[in-house]
């Protein structure tokens, strides 16, 4: 019995079987067994395919449509913020001013909100603030139905102009970076 515990040993130290805290001795090289005569072959495999699904339906996807403020001239679409549009609602904060789309406009001009397909809206407010967070001076209120809103500018400066209106079924809020000389 002593004679095989004393062949195994050696052995078990030699593959690094001893468990934690005993090391190997580093060998010289690779053996023979360890050396590669020819690059190894990978043979070819099926792209993965996906299991096939039902997609969801379409307006589930969409959003609201566009809020397009104009101030004599084109409009402007802006950043959509918190809405509800159909079965989806979604939060968050406007981006900062300066990522904003930038609509100009002068002192005492009338801005007119419109939906980009036309969407009729039962009421809608208007502010203005120096920064998208900040709580927003009021620049008009009004009900519906309408399809348009129109409300004066803001006073000379540089501003966020946050819209919200609501739909007989839900809501959306926008913004802009208004710049007033």
């Amino acid at each position: 019995m002593r004679l095989r515990i004393a062949l195994i040993a050696p052995l078990v130290l030699a593959c690094g079987l001893a468990g934690p805290g005993v090391s190997n001795p580093p060998t010289a090289g690779p053996t023979p067994e360890a050396t590669l005569t020819e690059a190894p072959t990978l043979a070819p495999t099926a792209p993965p395919t996906a299991a096939p699904t039902d997609s969801p339906p379409t307006d589930a996807l969409e959003g609201p449509p566009d809020g397009l403020l104009a101030a004599d001239g084109d409009p402007v679409a802006g950043q959509l913020g918190s809405f509800c549009w159909g079965d989806t609602c979604a939060d968050g904060p406007f981006p900062r001013k300066d990522q904003l789309p930038i609509l100009e406009a002068s002192a005492g001009s009338e801005l007119t909100l419109a939906l980009g397909d036309e969407t009729e809206f039962v009421d809608w407010s208007a502010v203005y603030a120096a920064r998208s967070n900040d709580g927003g001076t009021e620049l008009g209120t009004g009900e519906g139905p309408a399809t348009t809103a129109t409300f004066s500018s803001p006073p000379g400066g540089d501003w966020v102009i946050r819209v919200f209106v609501r739909f007989s079924d839900g809501d959306a809020s926008y913004a802009w970076h208004v710049s007033v000389p």
